[in-house]
């Protein structure tokens, strides 16, 4: 299931990549287009030949990839759903073990690449998360989780814990789906074979958006989850505080463009995290 938005620019990359995908049983790809306005359609549709099983869906009635993913899962006709973007590309083998885990697991998510679509010091500043295992998230301990570009998981489970939270945006809603599922006791099997090359944000100006979304969509599942499992954040307003402090040494180290972006991706992460605390009434900063 191929979530699009406006993906013009990289979504052939994807398409590739997909009609590229081998595996011995039936499978369809499903675009779900959460209100595209480029030509993003368009390129899709270039496509029908060679992705014979090829089915467009309209998931313009609710901005955000929440909606979108669900919208695709809803039309899909398999036992099974394996999500994807349209900026990212997924690798040769993928479907193979992706459909493969998904014989012997519910739920399952794959491996992230960083360097493939990505200029080195994209990497310097988000890492490289996902490589060989589940995600931690770095605020609460609480469960793993994967990037919802690389889940897979069967119909069955994705309705019974209600697919995702519509009301997570503009972020966060892959943290929420995986916890969930695994507060309904399943674990998410780890695919290392079932490669995703991913891409990052380039510009500086993307990269602190996309912080800032991160941020406001920290504080969501907190919020959330702390009503479900979670426990408190330790200390939260004395651990914000040292993290803004933080932010006058990585700016005044800011030499070079990596640095520069650390520097920015952090800043926008704290901006995130203060403007969702404020509008949620939740302290986590």
């Amino acid at each position: 299931m191929l979530s699009c938005r406006n993906g013009a620019a990289t979504i052939r990359g994807q398409l590739d990549a997909l009609a590229g995908q081998a595996w011995d049983r039936p499978w369809e790809v499903v675009v779900s287009d959460n209100g595209s306005t480029d030509d993003s359609v368009a390129i899709v549709e270039e496509y029908r030949d060679r992705l014979p099983n090829l089915r467009i869906v309209d998931a313009s009635a609710k901005i955000g990839l929440p909606h979108s993913r669900n919208a695709g899962a809803a039309a899909a006709q398999g036992r099974a759903i394996v999500f994807c973007d349209d900026d990212d590309e997924v690798a040769e083998g993928w479907l193979a073990a992706m459909g493969g885990a998904l014989r012997e697991d519910e739920v399952v998510a794959g491996r992230l690449e960083h360097d493939r679509l990505n200029d080195a010091w994209t990497t310097t500043v988000r890492g490289s998360p996902q490589t060989s295992g589940l995600c931690k998230w770095g605020f609460v301990s609480y469960f793993p989780y994967a990037f919802g570009c690389t889940i897979g998981i069967t119909r069955r489970m994705h309705d019974s814990v209600g697919g995702f939270d519509e009301n997570l945006v503009p972020s966060g809603e892959d943290l929420d789906y995986c916890w969930r599922l695994q507060l309904a006791g399943k674990r998410i099997h780890f695919v290392p074979a079932a490669t995703t090359h991913y891409r990052l944000r380039h510009g500086l100006g993307e990269i602190y958006r996309q912080a800032r979304n991160y941020g406001i969509g920290n504080v969501l599942v907190y919020e959330k989850h702390r009503q479900l499992a979670m426990r408190p954040a330790s200390r939260p307003l004395a651990t914000g505080l040292r993290k803004w402090a933080g932010l006058v040494k990585l700016f005044a180290l800011a030499r070079t463009r990596s640095r520069l972006g650390l520097a920015m991706w952090h800043l926008g992460l704290r901006v995130g995290m203060l403007q969702g605390s404020l509008n949620r009434r939740v302290l986590l900063l």
